[in-house]
């Protein structure tokens, strides 16, 4: 099943996608396709969190759901999915929301975080700190998107909070379901999140720079760094 992946990244590199976990949370539009080639990849262990139920309005851009799907919770429909696509891995379903499921974080070696809002973005950059996790934020609206990476193993690495204070006001054209979003935008963010947690697992291209700002309509892609803020209250207590 892997014959591609081993001709490019050899034994070695498959038995390290093999040793891996990664806790996806948010099965949406982001997340969809992250889940899908992480389990084509062969991550030995994939979990997925989600408290929500598919609805009409995600099958423009959540490949993973159809019109069969409608009301059913996400975390288990996409389970179900991906066990089809890949029988050879372990792929653990969340159906809680996210404030009760601090304790998993601690399984986990990656954490990809796909969610749509700030509350829910801080609370697992806050998990992420605790637990000393790699986190992996991605984010998507219109025609733009980003990836951010913070490794909590390292003493200076900043946090979400850093990028995005937690005194922020949480307007509403942060959010697609006011601005709308392209599938194309969630999909291409997925997999570029989902090419960054591959490079990092395979210790490839480990630059300084930490974030990522995709913009589809100019089609750039942007890199810069974030760095830690000495009076956050998350990661520099």
């Amino acid at each position: 099943m892997y014959n591609r992946n081993i001709a490019l990244i050899g034994q070695n590199g498959q038995d390290i996608m093999k040793d891996s976990s990664i806790l996806v949370i948010g099965a949406g539009g982001i997340g969809n396709p992250l889940l899908m080639y992480l389990t084509g990849l062969g991550i030995g262990t994939v979990g997925i969190v989600d408290n929500d139920t598919v609805d009409i309005t995600n099958l423009q851009r959540q490949i993973l759901f159809n019109i069969l799907d409608i009301k059913r919770n996400k975390a288990i429909v996409a389970q179900e999915k991906l066990k089809l696509l890949n029988p050879q891995i372990k792929i653990n379903k969340y159906t809680d929301d996210i404030k009760n499921l601090e304790q998993i974080f601690d399984e986990y070696d990656i954490i990809a975080d796909c969610t749509d809002n700030f509350t829910t973005r801080r609370l697992i950059n806050k998990y992420a700190v605790k637990y000393k996790k790699i986190l992996f934020s991605a984010a998507a609206i219109g025609w733009h998107g980003y990836v951010l990476r913070f490794d909590f193993n390292k003493q200076l690495s900043p946090c979400y909070n850093c990028f995005c204070p937690s005194d922020k006001i949480d307007r509403e054209e942060f959010f697609c379901s006011t601005n709308g979003v392209l599938g194309f935008t969630t999909g291409n963010v997925g997999i570029l999140q989902g090419t960054l947690i591959i490079k990092y697992l395979l210790d490839i291209d480990q630059k300084q720079e930490n974030m990522w700002r995709l913009n589809l309509r100019d089609s750039t892609l942007i890199k810069s760094t974030i760095t830690s803020d000495s009076t956050c209250h998350i990661c520099n207590k």
